[in-house]
This record gives C-alpha cells, sequence and structure tokens, in this order.
C-alpha cells in the first residue's frame, strides 16, 4: 500500500517537475521572440541596408567624329576595278592591290604607302585631313559620308580605295553641349569614350577649346582602333569624371565636427565609422571606410532617438 502511495506521490512531483520546464521553455522562447521582433522592429525604424561597391561617373553625350591618317587612290577615267587584296588586307607600300578596266584597257594599281586597304571611300577623307581645333565649329559635325555607290562602276576623280595608316593612335574630334559654367576639362586629361553603351577605351585629351554652352576636343587614343576603320560620325558618351568605392544615400552620412561618418549595426549595437567621401551625385555618395559586410543604417535621425 505504501508503495504505491510511494508511486502516485513520485508520478506527481514528475508531472509537476515538467510542467514547471514547458513553462520555463514558454517563457524563454516568448522573450527570445519578443527581443528578435524588438530587434526586427529597431531595424525597420533605422532603415538599413547593405553597401553596393561601384562607380559614380560624370557624362557628357555628343557626337564624335574619326579622324584618320589615309590616302585616297581617285578613278583616272569611268571604269571598274577589280581588287587582288581582301577588304580590310595589311599590305605594304608597292603592294598591288588590283587592276582598273577601261575600254579593255587594264591597269596595275599599287598602295602608294603601307596600312589597312578598304573600299569603303566615304568623300570626307580631304576635308578632315588637316583638322585643325581652333577652326571647328559645329558645322564639321553636319558632314555627311557618301553612300557607297549601287553600281560597280566608278566615275572618274572618284575614290577607288583607300589605304589607312594603321601605325599611329587613332584620333576623334568630339563635340558635347555643356550647361555646366564650372565644367573644365584639362589638356591631356584621361577620358573614356563609349559608343552604344559600349567602351572604346581610355583617349587622351590632346586639344580642347570652348564656346560658350560647347566644348570641343581633340581626343587620341593609345593605339589604333581597328573597331573604327568604318565609322565616321558616332553618337559618344565620354566619362571625364569617375569615383570607385561604396555606393550609399547621401542621407545615411553623419557629421560630427569636421568628420563625416556613418552608422552601422553590429548584432544588437549601432557603431560609428569615420568615412571619406570621394564623390556626391543626385542622392548617392561613393565612400570609403566601410567593408562590404557592414550594415549600415539609412536613417541616422532613428540613431539619435535611440542613444
Amino acid at each position: 500500500m505504501k508503495r504505491h502511495e510511494r508511486e502516485i506521490v513520485k508520478k506527481r512531483l514528475l508531472k509537476c517537475a515538467l510542467l514547471i520546464l514547458i513553462l520555463f521553455l514558454g517563457t524563454g522562447l516568448i522573450y527570445k521572440t519578443g527581443q528578435n521582433i524588438s530587434v526586427w522592429y529597431g531595424r525597420k525604424q533605422l532603415d538599413t541596408t547593405v553597401p553596393i561597391y561601384g562607380c559614380l561617373e560624370d557624362k557628357l553625350k555628343g557626337q564624335g567624329l574619326v579622324l584618320r591618317s589615309e590616302i585616297t587612290v581617285k578613278a583616272p577615267t569611268v571604269g571598274r576595278f577589280e581588287n587582288a587584296v581582301a577588304e580590310r588586307d595589311k599590305v605594304a607600300r608597292s603592294t598591288l592591290v588590283g587592276y582598273y578596266l577601261n575600254s579593255g584597257r587594264k591597269t596595275a594599281l599599287y598602295a602608294p604607302t603601307a596600312g589597312i586597304y578598304t573600299r569603303r571611300v566615304d568623300g570626307l577623307e580631304a576635308a578632315l585631313s588637316d583638322i585643325k581645333l581652333a577652326s571647328v565649329g559645329p558645322e564639321v559635325f553636319k558632314y555627311q559620308p557618301l553612300l557607297p555607290p549601287n553600281t560597280d562602276e566608278i566615275k572618274a576623280g572618284q575614290g577607288v580605295f583607300k589605304i589607312v595608316n594603321n601605325l599611329i593612335p587613332s584620333l576623334i574630334l568630339a563635340h558635347f553641349p555643356v550647361s555646366d559654367p564650372d565644367l573644365t576639362i584639362n589638356k591631356q586629361q584621361k577620358v573614356k569614350l563609349l559608343v552604344k553603351d559600349k567602351s572604346l577605351g581610355f583617349f587622351q585629351v590632346a586639344d580642347y577649346k570652348r564656346d560658350n554652352d560647347e566644348i570641343f576636343l581633340l581626343l587620341e587614343s593609345d593605339d589604333f582602333l581597328e573597331e573604327l576603320l568604318d565609322s565616321r560620325l558616332l553618337e559618344v558618351e565620354m566619362v571625364y569624371n569617375s569615383s570607385d568605392g561604396y555606393l550609399v544615400p547621401q542621407k545615411s552620412l553623419v557629421k560630427r565636427g569636421q568628420e563625416k561618418g556613418i552608422y552601422c549595426t553590429k548584432g544588437e549595437n549601432i557603431i560609428f565609422k569615420t568615412v571619406k567621401v570621394l564623390d556626391q551625385k543626385d542622392d548617392i555618395a561613393v565612400i570609403e571606410g566601410i567593408e562590404a559586410n557592414d550594415i549600415i543604417v539609412v536613417n541616422p535621425a532613428a540613431v539619435k532617438q535611440k542613444l
């Protein structure tokens, strides 16, 4: 009988212990959940984000004229041309490039200089052969290249082919409208050119002039750009200033005395990091002084309320 009573007491004690454990775990879970909700709500009020490493660029949109050192061979009479080399072949001086046919006569034509052979003669070769920036105006960019003839017959004086010097850097005469009166481009400055969002690489400003609300530049590449061989007038974008770093909203920056910084969350804590502002544009700033895994506070006013 006593043994039975002891078993009953033992079971009751176990039930009480189990109930206390369940209550303890439930209270802890509720506390942790409440804590997480509090942290989540706090961060939501702070409006946090992860910085993105990128580039902020200042651009101008305008026109570009491709300038080349090129020699055109013109037709002596009406006739036809039979080529002996392929389009874009590199030829030496005096290389046989083809035959000019007229009234049953066949005259051999030779390369007047070394370079790249092409039949794409646009009629602007002479007009653009000796451009001086001082005399250039917007009317130069209204020049229209000749369309290729729709017949094999070549008229007297018409360009048959040309040889382009591919041993000197490519040149582009550029024209951009500007609205910023303080915008300055310097000679020898490096800029990047883009055509249809594709980069042509970096060019050096060989010459520059400004006429009121427009600028004209002579841009020189590091090498000859064969991809421009068939091009003359281009719609271009010029990147004249760029800054690489972490992109953050400008409103996330905080000024403390002479320093600028940014609030970052670290666990449940908030820390202040001093940063260097490299550039600002619209509502974006480029900074250095933070790391890729930092969680930055976009709304610093909410931090000041907590501190």
